[in-house]
């Protein structure tokens, strides 16, 4: 069972080609893939059946603007890019080409949203990068704060304005006056002194 958004098949494809001077449209018959959020076209379904063989295109359905119906050709539609690009197929009846419209839109829906989904998920992880990084930075914040808390408190008195008290040069003691005992003896040593002399 084929699932929804995917399909394959033979489709004639418009194409123009040179014949001699003239630019003519040729129809080609291709082997259509529908799948994983692209459509491809071989040469013939062998081709598309090997894993090795390279598609003739591969067109990205989130670059399709719509899959529509020809309504003056019963078994024809037109995939739009927008602006003049267009790419115009041939199914084999009206049933298989309404078949391709609405399997081409649903494959194109789900690019869409896809893709949508993914740029909503880059956006939601630079977010989560900002706050995570602002985060960090808060903690850094507070952390040095309170560093420097510590710092102030270990000042004396707890005042961190008032810088440290200045060291005090180092005074020498008064010497004590020599006592009327100790001036005595001096004086009756350098009396006998002067005697002995005499």
């Amino acid at each position: 069972m084929v699932a929804p958004g995917e399909l394959e098949g033979y489709l004639k494809k418009k194409s123009p080609k040179t014949q001699g001077k003239k630019m003519v449209d040729v129809w080609q018959r291709r082997y259509f893939v529908l799948g994983g959020g692209e459509l491809k076209y071989y040469k013939t379904e062998k081709q598309a059946s090997t894993s090795d063989s390279e598609a003739l295109k591969s067109i990205a359905m989130s670059s399709v603007h719509s899959a529509s119906a020809n309504p003056r050709h019963a078994d024809m539609l037109v995939i739009d890019f927008g602006g003049e690009r267009k790419v115009k197929l041939q199914a084999a009846d009206e049933r298989e080409r309404n078949a391709w419209v609405a399997a081409l839109e649903q494959a194109k829906l789900k690019a869409w949203s896809d893709q949508e989904q993914m740029a909503f998920d880059e956006v939601a992880e630079v977010a989560r990068s900002t706050k995570s990084l602002a985060s960090e930075r808060e903690g850094v914040a507070e952390v040095a704060h309170v560093n420097v808390e510590v710092v102030e408190d270990k000042r004396p008195n707890g005042d961190s304005n008032k810088p440290p008290p200045r060291a005090e040069p180092h005074k020498a003691a008064p010497r004590k006056a020599a006592s009327a005992k100790t001036q005595l003896v001096a004086a009756d040593s350098t009396k006998q002194s002067c005697c002995t002399i005499m």
